[in-house]
């Protein structure tokens, strides 16, 4: 899908990014679902803004599921990216 941004989970990301995996979790879990619903029928109706806001939310969630599931940093990326294809 064009517009997808290359994610580049460097070691030096993936430890900025862990660290700020709770505080994400916490702006996820206080998200108004009516807002969320929202944003899944903009960006399925091809709006970009909603959709990148989407990955902006829930990219690093996903990473770090994958992650704990492949163990491994490189197909964990891929996988990620291919969530939001």
């Amino acid at each position: 899908m064009a517009g997808l941004r290359q994610i580049n989970f460097s070691k030096k990301s993936v430890v900025r990014d862990k660290l700020s995996f709770s505080r994400q979790n916490e702006t996820e879990e206080t998200m108004n679902s009516e807002c969320l619903e929202e944003l899944v029928w903009k960006a399925q109706t091809g709006d970009r803004d909603a959709f990148g806001q989407l990955v902006e939310r829930f990219e690093s969630t996903i990473y770090w599921i994958v992650l704990r599931r492949l163990r491994n940093h490189a197909e964990a990326a891929e996988t990620t990216q291919d969530v939001f294809v």
